[in-house]
C-alpha cells in the first residue's frame, strides 16, 4: 500500500478523534441533571451494607458482620470512582482515549514514513555505486561480469543484425504479401505502415532509412496504382516497384559474325531497331569506358589515320538487346565479352609471347583482323598468320603485307575481285602502298584468329613438307596455296584462276 495513502488515512483518524474529544469535553455541561444517578447507586449500597438485628448467637453474628464491614469500608472508594466516571466521558476505545498523546503518535507516524522512504531509496539501483563496487572487485569477478556483458551485447547485436539484414534483403520469407493502393496523397510513411501491418517488413524505421539513403527520402515519387508486394522482394525491389512506370520493352537477338567491321555491326544493330549510327560512332570513339584494355589504348594513343578507336574489340557473338538500350551500353556489352573471352587471360597466357615478338596487344588484334579476313577456313588461320609474321620479321625484303583485305576495308563496297585501280588507291590502310600493319584493325576477329595471330604455324605443301612461306593466294572454294618465292606464288595464282574459271563456267 502506498505510504502517502497510509499517512492520509491516519490524519483523518486523528482528526475524527480530536473532534470527538472536543464534543466529549462539552458533554458534562449540557447533561448536568444526569448526576443523581450515582446517588441512587450509593443509597442502594448503603441499604446493602446496613447492619442486621442481632441474633442470639452473638459470636456468629459478629463473625458474619466482619466482611460487610470491609465492604462498607470500601464504599467511599467506589463512590469516588463513580463520580470520576461521571465527570469524564468514556474513551472511544481501549486503545485511543481522550487523553492520548496525539503529537507523539504523529511523530511516530512521521518517523515510519521517513524510514520507509529511506528504505526505498536504499533499495533503488545506483549505477555509480555499482561501478564503485565493481572497481573494488578482484580480477576474476570483474572478468566474469565483463564476459557476461559482452555475450549479452553480442547476442542482442547478432539478433538485430540477422533480422535486419533478412528484412532488407528478404533472405527468408513466410509467403506474405501486402496489397497497397497508392494515390496522389499517399506518402512513403503510409506505404511503410501498410508494409509493416501486413507483415512484409519487420523494421519500418529501417525501410524508411533505406528510402532516405537510396531514394531521396520524402522526395520518393510514388506511382499511383494498385500493388501487390510479396515478402520475397528486398527493399530495393519494393522501392523500384512503387516508383517505376512499367513499360513494355522489346527484346531482339543479334548475331555478330566473326570478321564483321564496326560499320557492318552498326548497320546490323540499327536495322534491328537498336540505336542510331551517329550515337554508335560517338560511343565507340569517345565514351570513357572503364575496361583496362580501353584505358591502355588511350594511354598508348592512336594513329590519326585510325578509323575507329575500338575496331577489333567488339567481340563477335550472339547477344540479346532491348531496342531502347542506350548505344554506349550496347558497345559496353561487346567490350565485356572481349574482356571475359580474351583479355582476362592476356597477362598470364599471352602477354609474354606477344612482347617476345616485339608487339603490343593492339598489334595482335590488328594482325588477327587481317588473318580473320584472309582465311576462308579455320585450318588456314595459323599458316596465314605465319606469312604475315614472316614478312613483318623481314621487312627489309618484304616491306609490304600486300593484303587484299586491307584494301577492301576502305572501299565503299566490298568487291569480289579488286582492280589495279583499287590496289593503287592511296590510303593508310592499303598494305600495297604502306608498310607494316594498318593503323588499326580492319574487322572484329574471333578468339581463334586472335590465338593464331599469337601462335603462327608454318604451312605445308601437298607432300606434307613445311614451307617457309612469304606468299599465299586462295581460290573461290577457299583453298589456300602457299609459296616461299614470287615464282611459286605466280604458279599458285594460275592454279587458283583455273579453279575459279571452272566454277564460273558451272554457273
Amino acid at each position: 500500500m502506498d505510504n502517502n495513502k497510509n499517512g492520509s488515512n491516519t490524519d483523518d483518524i486523528l482528526k475524527i478523534i480530536e473532534e470527538y474529544r472536543k464534543k466529549s469535553e462539552e458533554a458534562p455541561v449540557n447533561k448536568e441533571p444526569a448526576k443523581p444517578a450515582p446517588a441512587k447507586q450509593e443509597a442502594k449500597t448503603e441499604k446493602k451494607t446496613a447492619p442486621k438485628p442481632e441474633k442470639k448467637a452473638q459470636p456468629k453474628a459478629e463473625k458474619k458482620a466482619q466482611p460487610k464491614a470491609e465492604t462498607a469500608k470500601k464504599e467511599p472508594e467506589t463512590e469516588n470512582t463513580a463520580q470520576e466516571e461521571a465527570k469524564e466521558p468514556s474513551a472511544l476505545n481501549n486503545h485511543f482515549s481522550d487523553k492520548a498523546d496525539l503529537s507523539k503518535f504523529k511523530d511516530e507516524k512521521s518517523k515510519h514514513f521517513v524510514a520507509n522512504k529511506e528504505k526505498k531509496k536504499r533499495e533503488k539501483f545506483n549505477f555509480g555505486d555499482f561501478l564503485t563496487k565493481l572497481g573494488n572487485m578482484s580480477f576474476l569477478p570483474k572478468a566474469v561480469i565483463y564476459l557476461a556483458f559482452v555475450l549479452v551485447a553480442a547476442v542482442y547485436c547478432s539478433y538485430f543484425a540477422v533480422t535486419g539484414i533478412n528484412d532488407m534483403f528478404a533472405l527468408v520469407n513466410v509467403d506474405k504479401e501486402a496489397n497497397i493502393t497508392v494515390t496522389e496523397s499517399t506518402t512513403i510513411d503510409d506505404v511503410t505502415k501498410a508494409l509493416k501491418e501486413q507483415g512484409v517488413i519487420k523494421y519500418p524505421w529501417l525501410f524508411k532509412l533505406y528510402c532516405e539513403v537510396y531514394g531521396d527520402g520524402t522526395d520518393v515519387e510514388l506511382m499511383t496504382g494498385d500493388y501487390t508486394i510479396p515478402d520475397s522482394l528486398n527493399f530495393s525491389n519494393i522501392l523500384y516497384r512503387l516508383t517505376t512506370v512499367r513499360v513494355e520493352r522489346t527484346a531482339v537477338w543479334v548475331t555478330i559474325p566473326e570478321g564483321y567491321t564496326v560499320d557492318q555491326i552498326i548497320d546490323l544493330l540499327v536495322s534491328k531497331g537498336i540505336g542510331t549510327k551517329e550515337n554508335y560512332v560517338e560511343a565507340i570513339n569517345n565514351y570513357p569506358y572503364k575496361h583496362e584494355f580501353v584505358q591502355l589504348l588511350d594511354e598508348m594513343g592512336y594513329s590519326e589515320n585510325r578509323v575507329y578507336r575500338l575496331e577489333g574489340y567488339l567481340f563477335p557473338d550472339t547477344y540479346e538487346f532491348y531496342t531502347d538500350t542506350a548505344e554506349y551500353l550496347v558497345i559496353n556489352r561487346f567490350l565485356n565479352n572481349f574482356n571475359s573471352r580474351f583479355w582476362r587471360f592476356y597477362d598470364e597466357e599471352y602477354k609474354a609471347d606477344v612482347e617476345a615478338m616485339g608487339m603490343t596487344f593492339d598489334d595482335i588484334v590488328t594482325l588477327a583482323s587481317l588473318v580473320q579476313m584472309e582465311a576462308r577456313h579455320i585450318i588456314d588461320y595459323e599458316p596465314i598468320s605465319y606469312v604475315f609474321h614472316n614478312r613483318l620479321n623481314h621487312s627489309n625484303t618484304y616491306p609490304y603485307l600486300e593484303s587484299d583485305a586491307t584494301v577492301q576495308y576502305f572501299l565503299d563496297a566490298r568487291k569480289e575481285d579488286l582492280t589495279q585501280e583499287d590496289l593503287d588507291t592511296d590510303n593508310p590502310y592499303n598494305t600495297y602502298l604502306y608498310p607494316g600493319l594498318t593503323p588499326g584493325a580492319i574487322c572484329c576477329p574471333g578468339l581463334d584468329a586472335l590465338e593464331a595471330a599469337i601462335y603462327p604455324a608454318r604451312p605445308v605443301d601437298a607432300n606434307g613438307k613445311e614451307i617457309n612461306a612469304y606468299y599465299f593466294v586462295s581460290d573461290v572454294t577457299g583453298k589456300t596455296y602457299y609459296a616461299q618465292t614470287n615464282a611459286g606464288h605466280n604458279a599458285n595464282k594460275l592454279k587458283a584462276e583455273e579453279v575459279n574459271k571452272y566454277y564460273d563456267e558451272q554457273e
